[in-house]
């Protein structure tokens, strides 16, 4: 019977341990079915969400993340995409990238979607090939070289016919401190393209200048459509052969350790506004200019303001600054003007705000070549400081001024404070202006006079022999018309010396019979006198000359009358109250007194 009873109990033992085992099987299962889902719902939420970035899920797998795309394959980095793009592709950014360089040999087009593009160690060699950059934020901080190994020493590089283009993109490039010498930022090889469309470039802080050429055909071609391009201390912004067209745009030349740009063509157009300014040798340096409807101003510059070496045109309510440039002798550029102009045909249109003021340099520089036509414009306060003459103006080609010019208080130490024509070239000019003070005397030029009359005409201003109405013993007056000279001129805007005339009505005894006359005029200035007549005076003589030239000094002439008839020659004309009606007075009393007698008989009857 124990025997029995021992089995049943050790089948129920059994039986109970096996059914436990199943339970907690079945409940692990279940647990790690409700896992699953949850996974699998989870990965469909991530899937569905546009704005985080790709995840794929694989069981046994680690979590991918994807930056870039090409038709439906995706990539972990951007170079990789780029590596396997074929000939036209388009890569487009998922999320943002950071990539050690590119080197391309095939058109790129890449899609930032919005994205930043960091370049960490190296930039960009394009070779022959167009690469697009759209959508994007592109930064490249202490990049100083390129991937490919002879092209160690810029940014970017490419080779002839490459081109890079930004569509919606805002590129930053700072050197960081980490430029070398001869390290540029962007380097081209001949018949390159630049193109911004409603973007943004800035270049900073290169030893080498920010675009460079190395003297390949075409140069390199700069478009700016709605763009924004900064070069900010850089050796330049603008350097080798070139041309610029900027619509609606902005460019700003700052703080060059060299020029701001040197041998370019520029065309600034509808809106567009430009700056060279800071720059330690030229400021905008071009071979041909022409500003339509914008606004360009040069300051602060070592050497020139504005420097053409061929043709300038500026027209259609522009605006051109040039102004405190230093003109430098000490700078290898010594081109002595704030604005030189070395080409035929030059133009500054009466629609124009022309302001050209304290250079240390001749305002405007007319080489030999050159030919302008000046129809507006304020050309004040500049320094002839290396030629010394033609303050204003040194014209040595063909000069043509309108009326609407006002060229004055320049200097120049030799001669021709404001303008000077040289020995083979073409004046026409128009009277000066007549609404300004000449001003000459300055805090940091004790030497001259102190003058602040009104300017009245050009005036003779040659070496040994300038302008002077103030010293009484080196007056030197000789006034140029208006006319068209050739040859050596020397001129300044200023005035002449002027006389006073008065001319006095008396009788013999020195009572005034009329007021007299006071006028003043320029020295030379011919004049004449009249008799006047009075009733009841006769003229017995004139003190002085009725006729003559105004002098240096004032002229008296004096009309002496005698009395001839009357009740005595006591009452003078025209002195305050007539004494010659004395007998009308007396009458009108009289018969004002007997009317009032009368009325107060009435009154009192």
């Amino acid at each position: 019977m124990k025997k029995v009873l021992l089995s049943i109990v050790a089948f129920t033992l059994i039986f109970n341990t096996i059914s436990a085992e199943e339970s907690e099987v079945l409940e692990v299962n279940e647990e790690a079915t409700t896992i699953v889902e949850e996974s699998i719902n989870n990965e469909t939420e991530v899937v569905n969400n546009e704005t985080t970035k790709e995840i794929i899920l694989a069981s046994g797998e680690d979590v991918k993340t994807y930056v870039a795309q090409i038709g439906e394959t995706k990539y972990e980095t951007i170079d990789e995409a780029i590596l396997a793009a074929s000939n036209n592709d388009t890569i487009v950014l998922l999320a943002n990238a950071t990539t050690k360089g590119i080197e391309l040999r095939k058109n790129i087009t890449i899609d930032g979607k919005e994205n930043t593009i960091t370049f960490n160690e190296k930039g960009i060699a394009l070779f022959g090939i167009s690469l697009t950059i759209k959508n994007a934020t592109v930064k490249m901080t202490g990049v100083t070289g390129t991937p490919y190994s002879e092209w160690k020493w810029m940014a970017i590089s490419a080779n002839e016919n490459a081109s890079l283009n930004l569509v919606n993109t805002n590129m930053t490039m700072d050197a960081n401190g980490k430029s070398f010498t001869d390290n540029h930022a962007i380097y081209f090889c001949g018949n390159n393209k630049l193109t911004l469309n409603n973007s943004t470039l800035e270049i900073k802080n290169y030893v080498e200048d920010a675009l460079e050429w190395d003297g390949g055909d075409g140069g390199y071609n700069v478009t700016l459509t709605n763009s924004t391009f900064t070069s900010d201390n850089n050796r330049s912004g603008f350097t080798g052969t070139f041309t610029v067209k900027a619509d609606n745009s902005k460019i700003n030349v700052i703080n060059s350790t060299g020029n701001g740009s040197n041998g370019s063509s520029f065309e600034i157009i509808n809106d567009s506004k430009v700056k060279f300014n800071n720059n330690k040798s030229h400021g905008l340096s071009a071979s041909n200019l022409t500003i339509k409807n914008s606004t360009v101003e040069a300051k602060n510059n070592g050497a020139n303001g504005v420097h053409v070496s061929g043709t300038l045109t500026v027209t259609n309510k522009s605006t051109l600054t040039i102004e405190n440039n230093g003109c430098s002798i000490s700078s290898k550029w010594t081109i002595p003007g704030a604005l030189y102009v070395a080409g035929k045909d030059s133009l500054i249109d009466k629609t124009t705000k022309l302001t050209i003021t304290n250079n240390n340099g001749s305002g405007i520089y007319i080489k030999n070549t050159g030919s302008l036509t000046l129809e507006t414009g304020t050309i004040t306060k500049n320094i002839a400081e290396k030629l010394l003459v033609g303050g204003g103006i040194n014209n040595n080609g063909t000069l043509i001024l309108s009326d609407n010019v006002i060229i004055n208080n320049n200097r120049a130490e030799k001669s021709a404070d404001d303008i000077y024509n040289g020995e083979n070239a073409v004046l026409k000019i128009s009277k000066a202006t007549t609404d300004a003070n000449l001003i000459e005397k300055r805090e940091d030029d004790k030497k001259l006079n102190d003058c602040t009359d009104k300017i009245d005409g050009w005036y003779d201003d040659s070496e040994n022999n300038r302008w002077n109405a103030h010293d009484k013993e080196k007056k030197h007056i000789e006034e140029i018309e208006s006319d068209t000279f050739e040859g050596t001129l020397s001129i300044k805007a200023a005035h002449g010396i002027y006389g006073k005339l008065i001319v006095r009505y008396v009788d013999t005894k020195g009572n005034i019979l009329s007021k007299e006359l006071t006028s003043t005029e320029k020295v030379d200035t011919e004049y004449a006198t009249i008799e006047k007549e009075f009733e009841d005076y006769s003229l017995v003589k004139v003190d002085g000359e009725t006729k003559g030239k105004y002098i240096d000094g004032t002229i008296t002439v004096t009309y002496i009358y005698e009395f001839t008839s009357g009740t005595g020659g006591e009452d003078v004309p025209e002195t305050g109250i007539d004494t010659s009606n004395a007998l009308e007075i007396t009458t009108l009393f009289s018969v004002i007194t007997l009317i009032t007698t009368i009325i107060l008989r009435k009154r009192f009857n």
